[in-house]
């Protein structure tokens, strides 16, 4: 077993004195209690005291703090690095935004027929990346490449008409943008 961060693992010399500092304060509380409190409170507390339930619950928490320490340590099983070899290929849609996508010549509008056809095409992926570049007057990029289809999905259905205010159709800027990617 290896440790992402083993220097973390010096913080377990502190736990032998969370013990001492647990049996300080019960010390200390005992004594406070003492010297404060009426005695017939005092005798009928600690008849009802549990000094089971008072160390199991400080026990729990220096086995928590333990727990924590090596959780930040980030231990790791493999003892080698392996590299995922990933086949497919990368995809940028680029996507028309502009006002003119809103006729409804293709029911319901261009847009909404583009953003569906591209979401069927996005389920038929396996293993490629997909991006997604919006432009009208200019372009931006909407999606940056992601195997995760469902968020490409997600940027997809935020895009209308709205999403870029400048007019015009600037295919090339799309362009460029897409082979920026």
């Amino acid at each position: 077993m290896r440790f992402g961060n083993p220097y973390l693992l010096f913080l377990l010399l502190l736990i032998p004195i969370f013990f001492v500092l647990i049996g300080i304060a019960s010390h200390r509380r005992r004594k406070d209690f003492a010297r404060f409190a009426d005695e017939r409170f005092y005798k009928f507390y600690w008849q009802e005291f549990s000094a089971f339930y008072w160390n199991l619950k400080n026990i729990i928490f220096v086995i928590a703090v333990f727990f924590l320490i090596i959780a930040a340590a980030r231990p790791r099983w493999n003892k080698e690095v392996q590299i995922a070899k990933k086949e497919g290929i990368d995809i940028v849609l680029c996507l028309d935004v502009s006002k003119s996508m809103d006729a409804e010549d293709i029911k319901p509008s261009r847009l909404e027929r583009a953003k569906a056809q591209i979401s069927l095409f996005i389920d038929q992926l396996r293993g490629d990346r997909i991006a997604i570049v919006a432009f009208a007057g200019r372009s931006f990029v909407q999606c940056p490449l992601t195997d995760d289809y469902g968020a490409a999905k997600m940027f997809l259905s935020l895009l209308d008409t709205e999403t870029v205010q400048s007019y015009g159709t600037d295919i090339g800027g799309a362009i460029d943008k897409a082979l920026g990617l």
